[in-house]
């Protein structure tokens, strides 16, 4: 079970994920289309990193990815919809570790 546990080191960079996602939608700020392009870009490039070496993550995302699906088909709608669920999922990461920290500690419990 251990092997599957989040890495405490994916919080690490999704803790600089969130300040740069709050960073880039500050109202001070006003990016170039190139600008935004760049910065989705680093965005997707740290996601690929942590799935490939976090399983955890992998799996919750893939799982997040699939349930978007069934919730919105339009190709359009679901990437949008896929985004604005994917900076919720970083930006709640720590509420999705604490409950999984807590379902491992029942079932070693025996609840």
């Amino acid at each position: 079970m251990k092997e599957l546990a989040p890495k405490p080191e994916t919080s690490n960079v999704l803790m600089n994920l969130r300040n740069y996602i709050t960073l880039c939608e500050s109202d001070e700020i006003t990016f170039q289309d190139r600008e935004i392009e760049a910065a989705r870009s680093i965005l997707f490039k740290t996601i690929d990193q942590l799935m490939d070496s976090d399983p955890f993550f992998n799996r919750m995302l893939i799982s997040l990815y699939e349930r978007s699906r069934e919730v919105e088909s339009d190709e359009t709608k679901h990437d949008k919809y896929i985004l604005f669920m994917i900076r919720k999922f970083i930006f709640d990461w720590d509420k999705i570790v604490e409950k999984y920290d807590t379902f491992l500690k029942e079932l070693q419990n025996g609840e």
